[in-house]
């Protein structure tokens, strides 16, 4: 059974312009201004990542003793360990920062306010957002050699990039997004061979394989979704008979081993073993009790919690970009269709691991964030759901679209930082409720740009002059003629074929 809009397309003569091209340059284009054009400030998060990039380049050092305590990369997310600051976090996310500042690093970034905004800018950008950007449009290209139609496509791909936490997540130097890009990569890469029964070539089983390691040692709570989809990956193998080939096993593990022995000789060398994680020498005394509770601060799942990171206003993943439940309800409608069954099951079990762990994790709210922001690797596993969905709940989805696409630039204006003070003071109270509490990003974000413009994140506009609401018409007007750009190439005139 086919997915929504598919069918066979007409026939057409080939235009001067390809049009599959055209509409993922589109895509890519789309996603890497909005990524690039705004640049929330990412706190001890994102500061911890980028001090181990500016004790790497420009001191020649793992621990960031430099840094910790500077007042312009100050961060509490720190690990303590024989005398020395290390930052507690995996470390791909840092590793794609290496090198994007490499090419940069003439003098030390944090010299002055100025060259540091300049310098965590383009690090955020070249290390979580330009590999979001490829992913999504590589969920394009897919969709569409699947027989998707073409616009459901590339509406699949904007909305997965633009009406979900992975646009004001993009925009930040964190790993949930850069996790999220790499895990959606590798399915993708073995739901398009095997929908369209496509040989694997050695170096795309390398690849695929570095994909899952990259995303293991960049959040660490992925690694039951790298599984997942290692599951999926031999099942594939299987249906096609190569199971027992040595390259099937080999060539994933010559891809993953290289990163994940990264990860294991930065542990060896800061902590004092391979397997002892920053997160097992947490400085904060109230931090590193919350994460010595289960495995890595990881317990047994509460259904509340579950509430509260799906569909409650508090952290609802749902409910700031409530186009995801349809998205699920496509996965649901894809588990019954024989050619997408197996692609719907990976999805839903991956989707299913990630909200598990989230809501068993002492700090399910995720700090100082508008939303679930743990759960956010779940994300393009549901929006593949839509993709399943028939044609006539189309209107409706549009309408949650525009909701989560409204909320989402909310997020990004202002930026998904909020203050988590209230939540926690409730969590301490007798009762321990906070059911009433409503959404940061309404309550805390929202009213702060209505009445400071100085609450806006930095973006370009600001950059050039503009202040307040104003500082989105640059974007808005390049969006604008990106779309008219677009529009006007697939109009080019048609040539016939050689």
């Amino acid at each position: 059974m086919s997915p929504a809009g598919t069918g066979r397309r007409r026939p057409s003569p080939t235009r001067r312009w390809d049009d599959r091209t055209v509409a993922a340059l589109f895509v890519a284009s789309v996603l890497a201004i909005s990524y690039g054009y705004f640049s929330p400030f990412g706190g001890w998060n994102a500061n911890s990542r980028l001090s181990l990039v500016f004790a790497v380049l420009d001191d020649g050092a793992l621990s960031i003793d430099a840094y910790h305590d500077a007042p312009l990369t100050r961060t509490g997310d720190k690990a303590f360990y024989e005398g020395r600051y290390y930052s507690d976090k995996a470390i791909g996310t840092a590793v794609l920062g290496l090198v994007a500042y490499a090419p940069i690093s003439v003098g030390r970034a944090v010299s002055s306010p100025t060259r540091y905004a300049f310098t965590r800018h383009w690090i955020t950008f070249f290390a979580v957002g330009l590999p979001v950007v490829a992913a999504l449009s590589y969920l394009f290209l897919v969709l569409d050699r699947l027989g998707l139609d073409r616009r459901a496509a590339l509406g699949i791909a904007l909305l997965a990039g633009l009406a979900t936490p992975l646009w004001p997540f993009a925009t930040v130097l964190f790993g949930h997004a850069l996790a999220a890009a790499a895990l959606l990569a590798a399915f993708l890469m073995v739901m398009s061979r095997r929908q369209a029964q496509q040989p694997w070539t050695s170096g795309a089983r390398v690849l695929w394989g570095s994909l899952l390691g990259f995303a293991v040692i960049t959040e660490f709570p992925v690694t039951p979704v790298a599984a997942t989809l290692a599951l999926y990956y031999l099942f594939a193998a299987q249906e096609r008979r190569e199971l027992t080939r040595v390259r099937t096993w080999l060539l994933p593990a010559v891809g993953a081993l290289p990163l994940l022995s990264l990860q294991l000789a930065y542990n060896a060398l800061c902590f004092g073993s391979p397997f002892s994680l920053g997160y097992g020498h947490i400085a904060d005394p109230d931090f590193r009790s919350m994460h010595a509770k289960g495995l890595l601060g990881v317990g047994l799942p509460s259904l509340e919690v579950l509430y509260y990171i799906t569909l409650h206003p508090i952290r609802g993943l749902m409910f700031h970009s409530p186009v995801l439940l349809a998205g699920l309800a496509g996965l649901l409608l894809g588990v019954r269709q024989a050619r997408w069954r197996a692609e719907a099951i990976t999805c839903l079990v991956a989707v299913t691991i990630v909200l598990l762990i989230n809501a068993g994790y002492g700090v399910w709210w995720g700090g100082f964030s508008f939303t679930a922001r743990h759960a956010i690797p779940a994300v393009p596993f549901l929006l593949i759901g839509l993709t399943f969905l028939p044609r006539r709940p189309w209107p409706l989805i549009a309408v949650l679209a525009v909701v989560s696409l409204a909320q989402m630039l909310i997020a990004v204006v202002g930026g998904p930082r909020t203050s988590d003070t209230e939540l926690i003071r409730r969590l301490g109270a007798p009762d321990g409720s906070v059911a009433t509490l409503g959404s940061p990003l309404w309550s805390q974000i929202w009213p702060a740009l209505l009445d400071d413009p100085s609450q806006f994140a930095s973006n370009i506009g600001r950059r050039l002059g503009f202040v307040g609401f104003a500082s989105l018409i640059p974007y808005g007007l390049v969006m604008a003629a990106w779309a008219g750009a677009y529009a006007w190439l697939r109009r080019a005139p048609r040539v016939t074929a050689p």
